[in-house]
Order: structure tokens, then sequence, then C-alpha cells
């Protein structure tokens, strides 16, 4: 008995690890956008409308790539030189670049504010950032969170991110002068000021603040399970 038991144990082990490698290694699409643009509105427009600018981990992930980008275009990618030193290379999303694909005699610096990364089918060249080109977006399914969290602060987090309005109601009112929890619990730490009128329900931003707006306006919600504040 106890032998089978660890035997299903090991073949569950390692079906999932098969899954992570996989899904790891198959977890970022990139996109290609036709609209000339600097870097910054390029980096913008990617962090707005997918992940981020194109972030490359290594050969094989870039030479999977098919897309018009690597073919006959030249687009912006997420690679940038370090404010504080010019000989480092940065990708944007704050990976560590553990790969390149320089064009002959490049990185130069030709007229020493080549500070971004244009790719193309010669490979990789540095130029000014001003410059206007089309771009590459990078769309990851799995995202590195690169910040210290219980298991219920990460999944708060994650919740908040994914919601599709930019504050999210949470269980909190004011009523006979006091915020109060809707399980009838008060707010741990006062709110010294009263609300505007209508004022008077919270609700968290995707930053992680608390506010206060019409009850009568609608936007995503959270739901607490077992009068358990996760707040």
């Amino acid at each position: 008995m106890t032998s089978s038991f660890n035997s299903l144990c090991m073949l569950i082990f390692y079906f999932t690890l098969a899954i992570l490698l996989q899904a790891s290694a198959q977890h970022r699409m990139y996109v290609h956008v036709p609209i000339r643009m600097t870097w910054d509105d390029a980096q913008k427009y990617c962090r707005a409308n997918h992940t981020d600018l194109a972030v490359f981990g290594n050969q094989t992930e870039y030479e999977a790539l098919e897309n018009p980008c690597r073919l006959d275009k030249r687009c912006w990618i997420g690679l940038h030189r370090d404010d504080t030193n010019a000989a480092v290379w940065n990708w944007a999303n704050g990976e560590e670049v553990s790969f390149t694909s320089w064009a002959t005699n490049e990185p130069n610096d030709l007229w020493r504010n080549e500070d971004c990364i244009v790719m193309t089918n010669k490979g990789w060249f540095d130029v000014s950032c001003s410059y206007k080109f089309e771009s590459l977006c990078s769309e990851d399914d799995l995202i590195l969170v690169k910040e210290e969290k219980t298991w219920e602060e990460a999944l708060e987090h994650y919740l908040i991110q994914n919601a599709q309005t930019e504050e999210v109601w949470i269980g909190l009112h004011f009523l006979a002068g006091n915020w109060l929890w809707v399980n009838g619990f008060p707010l741990e730490e006062q709110l010294l000021v009263c609300p505007k009128p209508k004022m008077n329900c919270g609700t968290m931003s995707k930053t992680g603040s608390r506010l206060f707006r019409d009850c009568s306006e609608r936007r995503n919600f959270f739901c607490l399970s077992k009068n358990k504040l996760l707040f």
C-alpha cells in the first residue's frame, strides 16, 4: 500500500513538474505593433495593451520568433542602456540579460546618445530613443511579481491587478459617524475625516489605496469569505 502510494505521489510530482516546465518555456508571446513611436511611447503602449516591450530570455526563444520584426521591419524591443553605467544593458521588465543578438560592430553608441535597441533581420542596433520605429511587445502568461507577500496578500494583489475597473468595491461603508466593515467590525484605524455627501462606500485602487466613492457607481468588487477580512 505504501509503495503504491509513493509511486502515485512521484507520478503526480513528475507530471506537475512537466507541466510547469512546459509552461515556463512557452509562457511568452509577441505582438507586432505597426505604429511608429519613440522608445518611451512604445513602452507605454506595450504596458497599457500587453505586458511590456519584447524581452528575450535565450536564443531558442528568439529564433522561434516568426514576426515581421525579425524579417523585414525595424522594431523597438525592451533592451535599454543602464542609467548609471553605460556599459550595462537592462531589460525593461527587470529580467536579467542572458541573451543578445547584436549586429556586426554593435553596440557602438556612435552619437553618444544611443541608449535604446531596435531589432532588424541583421541583428540588434543601439540607436537614439527619440527615433520612431514600429514595436514588438511581449505578452506574458506568467508574470513574476518581485514583492514579498503572504499567500493571501499575493491572492489579493492578483485579484486587484486583474480587475477591469481602476478601483474595486470593498466591504467598507460610512454609517452613524463611523467607518465600518459590512460584517459590523470597526475599521482598525478610524478615519478622522467625514466623507463628502454620497461618498459613503469604500474602494481599493490597484495601488492598494482606500478611497471613498459614491455607492451608486458601478465597479468590480470583492466578496468576503466566512467573515474573514482580506484587507
